[in-house]
């Protein structure tokens, strides 16, 4: 009589976790490729904006990014459909139209269902909007490069704000504003300020007088 194959006495006797590893072949999902693996050049008037993108961008909003693809020149291809409507760049595409571009950059999402696109049309936008900032770190940083003289405007900050950041940021505390480190949009809050106390210097005199 012919012993058993020494298999069936390691099933016998192996945990059902391993029984059922062995029998539930997981099955794995048909892979398709990242937009991100092929970058294309498409001309601009090939690009079909969405309709109900209900993300909004005013005319300044698009001359910063204008002046940032001026300086740095086009460092994040715009996401499109194989029918070429645009899924992210629409600020993007509309700066490029500004500056008279006529081809650009495009990575397309292929395969990708109706409500993907659509997903990630808000995704894009509103995973990026969690991010916060460490402003100790952020201050230090717009410090370190002001002396080179680079434009701190194109990074994006409205002047105001810009301000703020250098003036409250680091274990300095900075808080007299003769030691903010001067950029062309404190320049421009200081010259508003200047402004706005004449105004104010006149509407005084104008009280005294009546």
């Amino acid at each position: 009589m012919s012993s058993p194959p020494a298999s069936h006495f390691r099933d016998e006797f192996a945990p059902d976790c391993l029984l059922q590893r062995r029998v539930r072949k997981p099955s794995v999902p048909p892979t398709r490729p990242w937009p991100a693996e092929r970058i294309e050049h498409w001309p601009i008037e090939r690009l079909i904006p969405y309709a109900n993108n209900p993300r909004l961008h005013s005319e300044a909003d698009i001359d910063k990014i204008a002046a940032s693809i001026r300086q740095w020149g086009w460092t994040n291809p715009a996401l499109v459909d194989e029918n070429g409507e645009l899924i992210a760049g629409h600020c993007r595409i509309a700066a490029a139209a500004k500056l008279k571009l006529t081809s650009i950059p495009v990575i397309v999402a292929r395969g990708w269902s109706e409500d993907e696109e659509r997903a990630y049309r808000l995704a894009d936008n509103e995973l990026a909007a969690r991010a916060s900032w460490d402003f100790d770190l952020l201050g230090n940083e717009l410090r370190d490069i002001q002396p080179s003289g680079f434009d701190l405007d194109l990074i994006g900050f409205e002047p105001d704000r810009l301000e703020e950041i250098l003036a409250a940021s680091g274990s300095s505390g900075l808080t007299d504003a003769d030691n903010v480190p001067e950029t062309r949009s404190t320049r421009h809050s200081a010259r508003r300020r200047v402004v706005a106390g004449r105004s104010l210097g006149r509407v005084r005199r104008q009280h005294q007088r009546s």
